[in-house]
């Protein structure tokens, strides 16, 4: 993976949340739709869903990450490491509108388990 230990460490744990859920896991994943390319941290895929996920321990590159997500068509799922870099990057990015969230790694479990029951079974998006 391109990003430092503390970096990599969280991809690894976040990965295996989503094994453990039954999705298949792909890091660093080459994402191409129409003119966007751009490459994840983690993507999974279950029941013909797909959440990409990006690890940011900076804001430095949260937006970008966000828009090129958008125009890819693919909700993004951006896992920070603290609750300080979690409100500074809501405030960098603004209203998240569907499709993209922010949340610290011990949530990411319990976030799948809400789409799962909300989205995958046929409910609204659970951002």
């Amino acid at each position: 993976m391109r990003g430092g230990a503390f970096h990599n460490r969280i991809v690894g744990d976040a990965r295996e949340v989503f094994r453990n859920r039954g999705w298949q896991v792909f890091t660093e994943y080459r994402y191409q739709s129409e003119d966007v390319v751009t490459y994840f941290d983690i993507f999974a895929k279950k029941d013909q869903r797909a959440i990409a996920c990006e690890v940011e321990t900076t804001i430095r590159h949260l937006k970008e990450n966000a828009i090129k997500a958008r125009r890819a068509g693919v909700d993004l799922w951006i896992i920070v490491p603290t609750r300080r870099l979690l409100e500074q990057s809501k405030r960098r990015l603004g209203l998240l509108g569907p499709g993209i969230s922010i949340l610290l790694p011990d949530r990411l479990e319990r976030k799948l388990i809400k789409y799962h029951r909300m989205y995958m079974k046929g409910g609204d998006r659970a951002n």
